[in-house]
């Protein structure tokens, strides 16, 4: 077996975020179509539409044995949800946690373990550094292949 491609398992992932309906997905950046950093888009209140970005690691290599090569990788990955207001920034969040919670991934054929999500990372922030504020709220998850 050879070593695992987080990039692989990142391209999935952004896969299934980027096809949940009614949430405008970024991958590590707010751009646009053709890469250019770009503003999200509002609802007809003004206020933000909710959105997730989403951030992948590059994991870390299982070595348990000296003359051992590594070929399992503990990966982890965040998807920040946000919103114009509480409402929106939950949505966000169940839909992200409700598409990857206990999801499988494939990795050469073979189904890896179930995507869990990390700790709790605290309530929703709420973002006045950008115009308009926003709340926003990091998920973080964890997979073992």
């Amino acid at each position: 077996m050879t070593l695992v491609a987080t990039r692989l398992l990142a391209d999935q992932v952004w896969s299934i975020l980027d096809a949940i309906a009614g949430l405008n997905s970024y991958d590590g950046e707010i751009v646009d179509d053709n890469d250019n950093p770009t503003t999200p888009p509002l609802d007809t209140d003004g206020r933000v539409h909710p959105y997730a970005v989403f951030y992948p690691s590059p994991g870390r290599r299982d070595l348990r044995r000296l003359a051992h090569v590594p070929t399992n990788v503990a990966w982890s990955f965040q998807v920040t949800c946000v919103g114009g207001d509480n409402t929106r920034c939950l949505w966000a969040s169940d839909q992200v946690s409700g598409a990857l919670t206990g999801l499988r991934l494939t990795v050469d054929g073979q189904a890896t373990g179930k995507l869990a999500e990390g700790a709790d990372t605290g309530p929703m922030r709420r973002d006045d550094d950008v115009t308009p504020a926003r709340l926003f709220v990091p998920l973080l998850f964890a997979l073992y292949v």
